[in-house]
């Protein structure tokens, strides 16, 4: 590492690999250490070269934990539905942090991802196309300093069962359409959406 750059030098990754980088900040808004999730086909599963095992600082640490070891860099070759990214950490100080987490051509239209925090049994739904920005405190209570407090968990969002019996619409006067619906197995529906399209 030197002055101005806290990156070790690694090659290239393989044109269109998915990344999700995680940076930890501290309460002075500076970051004070990171890790990467790399998914590419061509990697290969478990530990080995494409990985790298994290070089530890005197303050704090944050890094991902696989294999018995804490990493910098996870290569993985998919992300599937249940598959967790587990994360630790040591070193951390009484304070509030700020966790950024931000994908890199890491979509997916198939995967749902949470950020578990065991110590407040919270979970909070990540963006796979944008930054996710969580604020987190480590107080004098010694389970908010589990290594092992937060991690990711990957869900698949296949379709929801649904049956669509019927639809309708009609116009209601010059500005207005009703529309309504009659639906079958609607399991675990919060709420349905309509839109109207403007082109046709």
């Amino acid at each position: 590492k030197i002055v101005g750059n806290q990156m070790v030098y690694r090659h290239d990754p393989p044109a269109g690999s998915g990344f999700l980088r995680t940076l930890l900040f501290g309460e002075s808004g500076m970051i004070v250490d990171g890790n990467v999730l790399a998914v590419d086909p061509v990697f290969e599963p478990g530990f080995n070269a494409d990985d790298a095992i994290k070089i530890m600082n005197t303050g704090e640490n944050f890094g991902i934990f696989n294999k018995e070891r804490m990493l910098s860099l996870d290569a993985r070759n998919k992300v599937d539905d249940g598959d967790t990214l587990f994360y630790s950490f040591n070193g951390l100080r009484t304070q509030t942090y700020h966790v950024n987490i931000t994908p890199d051509n890491f979509e997916s239209a198939t995967l749902l991802a949470f950020f578990e925090d065991r110590y407040t049994h919270t979970s909070t739904p990540l963006s796979l196309t944008d930054s996710n920005f969580i604020d987190f405190t480590i107080t004098a209570d010694v389970a908010s300093t589990s290594p092992t407090r937060f991690y990711i968990v990957f869900k698949s969002c296949s379709p929801v069962p649904v049956t669509w019996v019927s639809i309708k619409a009609r116009r209601t006067n010059n500005t207005m359409v009703e529309v309504k619906w009659v639906v079958d197995n609607d399991i675990n529906i919060l709420k349905y959406e309509t839109e109207r399209s403007a082109d046709g």
